[in-house]
């Protein structure tokens, strides 16, 4: 059966009844596009699939946006941890290098 088919026959047995969240949910992605597809000619369908979609487009941008916010907070720590290694790098080559100067100082003596 075509996806334009299942809608028709979805709204057939559908046809005088309120649509439900949880309805509306179940719905694929391509039974929304046809009945946003049918236009205003779908009436109710029509409406309550361009309102399904805008949620489902809302929760993925939010979606989007925690992992973006995450990625961020990753790359954040990494720098850190970076700048962490690279102090300590340095410090301890500044600790080698005056160590070294001591011990060569007290051979000289």
């Amino acid at each position: 059966m075509s996806t334009s088919a299942q809608v028709d026959d979805v709204a057939d047995r559908a046809a005088g009844t309120a649509f439900s969240a949880d309805w509306w949910k179940s719905r694929s992605a391509d039974e929304l596009r046809d009945m946003i597809n049918r236009g205003f000619a779908g009436g109710d369908l029509f409406s309550g699939a361009t309102a399904e979609a805008a949620r489902r487009s809302g929760e993925a941008r939010l979606l989007a946006d925690e992992e973006a916010a995450a990625l961020s907070r990753r790359q954040r720590r990494k720098k850190r941890n970076m700048l962490v290694l690279q102090v300590l790098v340095g410090l301890s080559l500044i600790a080698t290098l005056f160590t070294t100067a001591v011990v060569v100082m007290h051979l000289g003596e």
